[in-house]
């Protein structure tokens, strides 16, 4: 910027994101092959708060090489009003 730079100003930048590859370390992991199984029945732990809080811990502590990993079946619900606000980027 040569004599036009200010340093007494905030200093801003401007980033480089390379958004082309946004799945590709995703699609080079393992999946699961057979065995599945449901750990809990939803029923069983929207009346039990102790193992909800017990399969969080257990999901959250899973290591990424693990032989035994998981699949999260997630009902959600966004009001209406955030809906343009997600259109872009959906939390899931």
């Amino acid at each position: 910027m040569g004599q036009a730079f200010n340093p007494s100003k905030p200093t801003s930048w401007i980033s480089y994101v390379d958004a082309n590859n946004l799945y590709g370390w995703a699609m080079s992991q393992f999946l699961p092959i057979g065995n599945y199984q449901w750990e809990a029945s939803r029923e069983y732990l929207l009346k039990n708060s102790a193992m909800q809080k017990k399969y969080l811990e257990k999901i959250l502590k899973t290591k990424a090489n693990a032989s035994r990993r998981y699949f999260l079946n997630i009902k959600s619900h966004f009001p209406l009003k955030t809906h343009d606000y997600l259109r872009d980027l959906p939390p899931a």
